[in-house]
């Protein structure tokens, strides 16, 4: 398969497609495609961080989260201060139960872009699993006033 991010990147679209429709068969038929082609953009370009960033979200699709956290943690090494990328790297975490490696990844996306409602979301999701109701509420409030 020749390497093709856009075309990768619509196979993880696809795939939660299927997954939301309980079409998980075919949802990781679709991860498992983006990821090689990802690997092969990675072959051709190694320091290119937004094909790790990317494989990292199909392997996160897939709830490989050692792996996603391995990608996005290349990424930002490769580019440094990109929000998407910790926050990609803090949800792989959050999954995984590590709340407090989580949050700091979150923080770090937050301080970066305050404009994105998502990360606003997740953190305020991770302080309500946390046990801090009173902190979710006001980042669960920001991003709503974002639009999320």
């Amino acid at each position: 398969m020749a390497a093709n991010p856009k075309s990768a990147e619509t196979l993880v679209k696809r795939g939660i497609a299927h997954g939301t429709q309980g079409d998980y068969e075919r949802a990781l038929k679709d991860f498992d495609r983006a990821i090689e082609n990802y690997n092969e953009a990675i072959k051709l370009s190694p320091s290119d961080p937004v094909a790790y960033h990317n494989r990292g979200n199909a392997f996160a699709a897939k709830r490989d989260f050692d792996r996603a956290i391995a990608d996005h943690t290349r990424a930002i090494e490769l580019a440094g201060g990109v929000a998407d990328y910790y926050f990609g790297r803090a949800r792989a975490y959050h999954s995984k139960g590590l709340l407090d490696i989580a949050l700091n990844d979150y923080s770090r996306a937050v301080e970066l872009d305050d404009k994105r409602a998502e990360y606003f979301f997740w953190r305020g999701i991770l302080f309500r699993d946390g046990g801090n109701p009173a902190v979710a509420r006001e980042d669960l409030q920001r991003a709503a006033d974002l639009g999320y």
